[in-house]
């Protein structure tokens, strides 16, 4: 399987879709899978803390697995007509 070529300098929310079909977002952080083409996109995964602030990109909503914990200083921002679901 062919690496992927990731963007070296990822703007907050930018897309990437990889050689392998699927495609990717940046957090500000590391790149999460937003979809797949293969039974790997069974299974989202997410991290239970938010670190660094995040603001959902426009026109986009989210889902997370919790618990999720905030940590002190972070700040996430759903801007009006968007939502974030913790399931």
């Amino acid at each position: 399987m062919a690496s992927l070529d990731f963007p070296s300098n990822p703007s907050l929310g930018q897309e990437f879709t990889g050689s392998n079909g699927a495609t990717y977002q940046w957090d500000g952080n590391a790149w999460s899978i937003v979809t797949g083409n293969d039974s790997s996109d069974a299974f989202i995964t997410n991290s239970n803390s938010v670190v660094t602030s995040y603001t959902l990109p426009t026109d986009r909503n989210a889902m997370s697995a919790g618990p999720v914990d905030i940590q002190d200083g972070a700040i996430v921002e759903i801007p009006s007509g968007q939502s974030w679901a913790i399931v």
